[in-house]
């Protein structure tokens, strides 16, 4: 190459021709790169160390900065058999950027499959149904803004969309609704009310059952109680006595069977031992004293105004009945 002037080339000029390449390799970004232009920049580097004069060979860029990760690796799995055959011939300029890009492209790839697997089976209905990802999450994205609209236009037109879609007008949805029978609801929630009551009734007999056997419980340790008392004090069987302490208790008199037993007792006393024998023999004593009484007496004057039981007033309390009895027999 000769300048205008004739004059043979500078000898700089590989040297300015190896800058500029240097300078192109810095202004694009290698990670933005695609694939063809990483190609096609790597062509012109070969285009151009072909070029360059004989002497200026040995001043090549380093073959670290061209990439030497692959500059002896074998030929890619996916070259056919001739691209094989001829792949050791081939620069190692091109050789790595043949591998750059094919790293480039399968991680690329790569990525577009991990986010496109789970879309994978949404993509075949679409494509089942005539139509795309886009049109349906479109179409999708937009009915449910409309659904929970603040306005009560849009959310009606969007009910109306679904009915639409699903060949169901209005006016026959509105019909469905009203042609239902009240007596269905009626008797759904009649039959929840029969569930509940059961269950309800269930829980009575069961707490009921419960208390049954606890009073049941209590009234045996009672009767327990009182077979022991009453074998350890014999007058318990007297139907007297009986009858007072039931009184005393339900008065509220005493707070024990202890206490109202010995109450009824006093109330009562113990029969004296030949008492029974005494009262013939002084019934006797009468009889006989009446019979020696003159036949010819006779009652004058009127009676006097001695005690009448049936005019005796009645005792208003329970303590008042108790005073009257231990009157009666003398411990008042």
């Amino acid at each position: 190459m000769i300048d205008d002037a004739g004059a043979a080339p500078a000898a700089t000029e590989p040297t300015y021709f190896q800058n500029d390449v240097a300078s192109q390799e810095t202004a694009v970004e290698r990670s933005q790169e695609t694939a063809r232009s990483s190609l096609d920049r790597a062509f012109a580097v070969i285009d151009a160390q072909e070029n360059e004069p004989s002497g200026s060979v040995g001043k090549r860029a380093p073959a670290g900065e061209v990439s030497q990760s692959v500059s002896s690796a074998e030929a890619p799995a996916r070259f056919s058999i001739d691209a094989r055959a001829v792949w050791n011939d081939v620069p190692d300029a091109v050789k790595g950027e043949v591998g750059r890009a094919i790293r480039e492209l399968e991680g690329g790839l790569m990525q577009y499959q991990q986010a496109f697997e789970p879309l994978k089976p949404y993509f075949q209905m679409a494509q089942q149904s005539e139509t795309t990802i886009q049109e349906a999450l479109e179409r999708y994205t937009a009915l449910d803004g409309a659904l929970i609209s603040e306005k009560p236009e849009e959310r009606l037109r969007a009910i109306e969309s679904v009915l639409g879609y699903a060949g169901v007008t209005p006016h026959d949805y509105a019909q469905y609704i009203l042609n239902q029978k009240p007596d269905e609801a009626q008797a759904r929630s009649d039959q929840t009310i029969r569930a509940l009551r059961q269950e309800l009734a269930d829980l009575r007999n069961q707490l009921g059952g419960v208390s049954r056997s606890i009073q049941q419980r209590h009234a045996d340790d009672a009767l327990r109680q009182v077979e022991a008392f009453a074998a350890e004090n014999p007058r318990l069987h007297e139907s007297d006595l009986q009858l007072m302490i039931v009184r005393l208790l339900e008065t509220q008199m005493a707070d024990t069977l202890q206490s109202a037993y010995e109450m009824a007792e006093r109330l009562i006393p113990a029969p004296v031992a030949g008492a029974p024998l005494a009262a013939p023999v002084a019934a006797n004593r009468r009889a006989g004293a009446a019979q020696t009484r003159n036949g010819n007496l006779s009652v004058t004057g009127a009676p006097g105004s001695g005690s009448n039981p049936a005019k005796r007033k009645a005792p208003s309390s329970a303590r008042e009945s108790v005073d009257s009895a231990f009157t009666s027999l003398g411990l008042g």
